[in-house]
């Protein structure tokens, strides 16, 4: 379930908080900053930078946190190579696998996802799809690519002629997949 939130747009930047019930760490995976008395609630501030970059950054009410600073390219009409880069301000001494392996196995459940999402291609057309109150970010996107000379049909510095994939994550006209390199 997607908590209420609302998307703000600014220029190339669309802004959003997302504020949820956390799960508690794991021992398989402890890499959360959110000891505290009762359950657990994480504030998930996004800022995706049009077209290809989000900063996302984690807390939970304390001082401690976290920043994920995601960015796709695309190398060809059906993939891209995307890349993260993780700080956080807490376990400073924990081994640097911890939450590598945390992140390769969410991001290989997510793939799975996006690369069998339908239709391939997102469509800029906001009538050939229908959306939900959830769904305001891809609104917001899609809306912000238009207003933003972005939502061409093939992605800058791509050939047209190659054959369109499965959807990326956030990717103009869907022609990504998420590969990690």
């Amino acid at each position: 379930m997607v908590p209420r939130h609302r998307v703000d747009t600014d220029g190339h930047v669309l802004h959003y908080t997302v504020e949820r019930p956390e799960a508690p760490n794991s021992s398989d995976f402890p890499v959360f900053g959110n000891e505290q008395d009762g359950p657990p609630q994480r504030r998930s501030r996004y800022e995706l930078h049009l077209p290809y970059t989000i900063a996302l950054r984690l807390g939970w009410g304390g001082d401690k946190g976290m920043v994920y600073f995601f960015a796709s390219q695309p190398i060809a009409a059906d993939r891209c190579a995307g890349y993260v880069v993780i700080g956080r301000n807490y376990n400073l001494d924990q081994d640097d696998e911890v939450i590598q392996n945390f992140e390769d196995t969410i991001f290989g459940q997510d793939q799975v996802v996006v690369e069998s999402q339908r239709p391939e291609r997102v469509p800029f057309d906001l009538a050939a799809e229908l959306h939900l109150k959830f769904d305001a970010v891809a609104v917001a996107y899609r809306k912000a690519m238009r207003a933003n000379g972005l939502a061409a049909d093939t992605p800058i510095g791509v050939d047209a002629d190659q054959p369109a994939g499965p959807a990326g994550p956030a990717g103009p006209a869907g022609q990504v997949t998420v590969s990690r390199d």
